[in-house]
């Protein structure tokens, strides 16, 4: 297995890659449109509480995959920070700020 960095390998890499891709194909472009960056935080947090939870702390298999999750939001939450042909979802109190 090829090394990308010291701790890191490729099948972590993939593994993010395919969390995206199967949430594109559950959720749809749609709802990522839908949500605010507080709710893509939201979303991260849920799941590095599930990976810290004490009833997983023996469990290996179940801490990687929610922080797999966390990781596949946080870099789609990025990505979509960078992309300006991308919709973004006002916050609430900026839609209400804003007299719309």
């Amino acid at each position: 297995m090829e090394v990308l960095s010291n701790i890191v390998q490729l099948e972590d890499y993939e593994n993010v890659d395919r969390v995206i891709y199967l949430a594109e194909q559950r959720w749809g472009v749609a709802f990522d449109e839908r949500n605010t960056l507080n709710d893509w935080v939201a979303y991260v947090n849920i799941y590095l509480s599930r990976a810290t939870a004490i009833e997983n702390r023996a469990n290996l298999d179940v801490q990687y995959d929610a922080l797999m999750k966390a990781a596949g939001l946080a870099l789609t939450a990025a990505a979509r920070t960078r992309r300006k042909d991308v919709p973004r979802a006002m916050r609430h109190y900026d839609v209400l700020g804003s007299g719309k």
